[in-house]
């Protein structure tokens, strides 16, 4: 469909005039996006798009492989529920989902976020961990495919879980909200004793390391150990940071503790910690 460019919003969004199939009067309508590359009179092809196409929707149908889940680093049906309560001007409902993802544009509110997801997989609550309005708002506006597949991964990551219980380390798969967009970390864990300067063991600690990519530093491991309110932190990376880099993320880390009560010290390192991947039994016979 061709439509020609009549106007722009206080926000320099086009306003596009268009004759649809069937139509003797031209209907207007606001782009959702600004730019400045179009002028008046501009003419723009306008290609009608469903909103979930069959590749997503058959996507969205697949049973849950866990082998397959833990290697992809996007987290698609989550990704998918968000989107499309942004695209349904849904904003409020929006924020309230993004706000219970975790997110390193909020920093202090990762470990509560976190958390609650882990717990809400350990009950097998999704609903729960979702909230009733924003299930059934998905629901009404023909996300069931996406809610369904949720449900699979939440039934599949307590497997992960069991199959993981005796190792060393643990794995838990966390959704990461970054640039609107639904990324997975992995999360490995275990209770590891604090030695002192004698090499005697301490007070237990837990320790965790976070195993992401991302896309202008690579592959970076953030390796901690929490002891009550002591967080120490190792940033590990493929080639060692610039000492800019290192300075801005020293005192991004001292803001974050002081805001949390907690106190710790944050270090770098240009090599890493050596993680078992998912094994699990087969993944053509395994799925939830």
């Amino acid at each position: 469909i061709q439509a020609t460019v009549t106007g722009f919003t206080a926000q320099s969004q086009p306003i596009v005039s268009l004759f649809g199939p069937r139509q003797d009067e031209s209907q207007s309508f606001v782009l959702q996006f600004q730019t400045h590359s179009l002028t008046l009179g501009s003419k723009i092809q306008i290609l009608p798009v469903p909103p979930q196409t069959e590749i997503q929707q058959s996507a969205m149908n697949q049973p849950f492989v866990p082998a397959s889940f833990m290697a992809s680093r996007e987290w698609a049906s989550l990704d998918n529920m968000l989107e499309s309560l942004n695209q349904s001007q849904m904003t409020q409902l929006a924020q309230n989902m993004a706000q219970a993802l975790p997110s390193p544009a909020r920093p202090a509110s990762i470990p509560a976020t976190a958390l609650f997801f882990i717990a809400a997989i350990q009950a097998g609550e999704m609903p729960g961990w979702l909230g009733d309005r924003v299930a059934k708002t998905l629901q009404r506006i023909g996300k069931g495919a996406s809610l369904e597949r949720l449900a699979r991964e939440f039934s599949g990551l307590q497997k992960i879980a069991a199959d993981t219980a005796g190792q060393d380390w643990k794995m838990q798969p966390l959704p990461m909200l970054w640039q609107e967009e639904v990324h997975k970390i992995i999360l490995y864990h275990r209770d590891d004793p604090y030695r002192n300067d004698d090499e005697k063991p301490q007070k237990k600690g837990t320790r965790f390391v976070f195993d992401i990519e991302l896309p202008r530093m690579g592959l970076v491991q953030l390796d901690g150990y929490v002891r009550k309110t002591n967080l120490d932190l190792i940033v590990r990376t493929e080639k060692p940071l610039s000492k800019n880099m290192q300075h801005a993320i020293q005192k991004r880390y001292v803001q974050v503790m002081q805001a949390t009560g907690l106190h710790g010290e944050v270090a770098f390192a240009d090599r890493f910690v050596e993680l078992p991947d998912y094994a699990g039994q087969d993944p053509t016979q395994i799925s939830v």
